[in-house]
């Protein structure tokens, strides 16, 4: 372990290592003889679940991504010390991606504990926001749902500082929070929840500012359907 990819991990932010968990990801799977090492030592530690790259979906792929490294961890850590591994190897592979300084790289972010720190964290923050994806595809959901959903989401971002270990990124995990909700939130999700019979317990969790919107939102589409028997002939 160097200390110079210790400091790297330090000093990166989150989309950082998002960057370099799918890095890692994309390493193994693309790179015969990694994988094969890989699969060797997921079959001896009985470990089932496969490293997945990124899709879509930004939460709930991330989360996928994050959650299959933390499975893979341990197999990760005893492939990359052994012998045949690239970047072990004194003479290096040919081919592309199995270069020996390459082989370092990837050994050193796998044995740096400070970047499992920060997957295991946020991936504990994502993991709200990727369970309210999901839920989306339930016949049950609705988008009053989707509103408390999205409280559960700003109360788990509340927690953020109180965790030694990622408040460093509060600020940054909150903006990219913010980014997803104004491009995927509605007051339309808060109305649903107010008029949802089934969500009446939950109602004194729906926050000031969601409730004026969908009030706001009441006086904008009862002004549209005035508008629209005025002119109907």
């Amino acid at each position: 372990m160097s200390a110079s990819s210790t400091e790297r991990v330090t000093t990166c932010g989150v989309n950082e290592t998002l960057a370099i968990a799918r890095k890692l990801v994309s390493y193994f799977q693309r790179n015969t003889i990694p994988r094969g090492l890989l699969d060797a030592s997921q079959k001896a530690l009985k470990v089932k679940a496969s490293l997945e790259l990124q899709g879509a979906t930004r939460f709930a792929s991330c989360v996928r991504v994050l959650n299959s490294l933390i499975v893979n961890k341990l197999p990760l850590e005893q492939v990359v010390v052994q012998p045949q591994f690239p970047g072990n190897a004194t003479t290096g592979y040919k081919g592309k991606g199995l270069d020996r300084d390459k082989g370092q790289e990837v050994r050193e972010w796998v044995l740096t504990s400070e970047f499992w720190s920060l997957v295991e964290g946020i991936h504990d923050f994502m993991q709200p926001a990727a369970e309210a994806i999901y839920a989306m595809e339930s016949e049950e959901y609705t988008l009053g749902n989707a509103s408390f959903n999205i409280l559960a989401m700003l109360q788990k971002l509340d927690l953020l500082h109180d965790n030694d270990a990622m408040y460093p990124y509060e600020d940054e995990i909150k903006e990219i929070w913010n980014e997803r909700k104004e491009y995927g939130y509605h007051p339309a999700f808060a109305l649903a929840a107010l008029l949802d019979p089934a969500l009446n317990s939950l109602m004194d969790q729906v926050d000031a500012e969601d409730r004026v919107a969908a009030e706001a939102l009441v006086v904008k589409l009862a002004g549209t359907l005035q508008l629209h028997h005025h002119v109907s002939p």
